[in-house]
């Protein structure tokens, strides 16, 4: 591929006639930045006033693999491919961090963003850039309706590379570019698919984030919530059963729970 010097103004310019076009004739509702972190800032400026004067609803992403903070200020993305929320993912799920550690990593990387910014982070556990989350969890489905359940479950949008829903694998940088397939799991396109109806519930859709913090360090708890509404999320990595206070029908499952086994993960709504 080219390498453009993006800090060239004659090149700026190319490349925002370019995103115009786009825009105009295609009707595009987006832009994705690839490896933004080496395009120059001042172009990156410079591409959003143009964009948003012509349609201030066009939606501008960056791929930003570190923490992303400096880029969600107002004046140059508008959302980022969520790697921090993939990387703390995975940690928690190997045990490599606790659950109230994965809790505070969240709640750091929720106050460095707008509001209005936390509900547009395209969370993510797998891209073109890494090992699908099925080879990499070995195709342990208790394991992976923990990381999809999260992915739809916290605040932000979902970027879903095509042909998880159905568990399609690939490990490295081309055998995770493999052909899609059609046929449904068993077990992951019906939990992707009700997660999916899970998600247009205002609650989780566009609702608040308030964590619940407890002794058992190995227990996430939180709430996602508006002004009539409130569910309460609850996930045990540790490895002795987790006892509610009281019976709770979970709509993940669509069953009534009171014990959390390890490596479970519930949503119920509170009355």
């Amino acid at each position: 591929m080219p390498k453009l010097n993006t800090a060239n103004e004659e090149v700026q310019n190319y490349l925002i006639d370019v995103a115009l076009n786009y825009i105009q004739y295609f009707k595009i509702d987006g832009i994705r930045m690839d490896v933004a972190d080496e395009i120059d800032l001042t172009f990156l400026r410079r591409l959003r006033k143009k964009v948003k004067s012509y349609n201030e609803n066009i939606m501008i992403y960056g791929e930003i693999w570190f923490d992303s903070a400096s880029y969600l200020q107002g004046d140059i993305f508008d959302s980022v491919m969520n790697y921090q929320f993939y990387s703390n993912v995975f940690s928690l799920i190997n045990h490599e961090i606790t659950a109230d550690e994965f809790g505070d990593n969240i709640d750091i990387m929720y106050s460095r963003v707008h509001l209005d910014v936390q509900n547009e982070l395209l969370n993510l556990i797998s891209s073109h850039d890494t090992e699908r989350a099925c080879s990499r969890l070995n195709y342990r489905y208790d394991l992976l309706k923990i990381a999809f359940s999260l992915m739809y479950l916290m605040k932000g949008s979902l970027m879903i590379y095509y042909g998880e829903e159905k568990c399609l694998g690939g490990c490295g940088s081309e055998d995770n570019r493999r052909g899609m397939i059609f046929k449904e799991n068993d077990v992951i396109t019906p939990l992707v698919r009700n997660l999916s109806e899970i998600k247009e519930i205002a609650s989780f859709k566009r609702g608040d984030y308030h964590r619940i913090l407890l002794e058992n360090k190995n227990i996430l708890m939180f709430d996602r919530y508006v002004t009539d509404e409130k569910y309460r999320v609850v996930l045990n990595m540790g490895n002795d059963n987790f006892e509610l206070e009281n019976e709770v029908f979970d709509i993940i499952d669509k069953t009534k729970v009171k014990t959390l086994k390890p490596n479970m993960i519930i949503a119920f709504e509170l009355k």
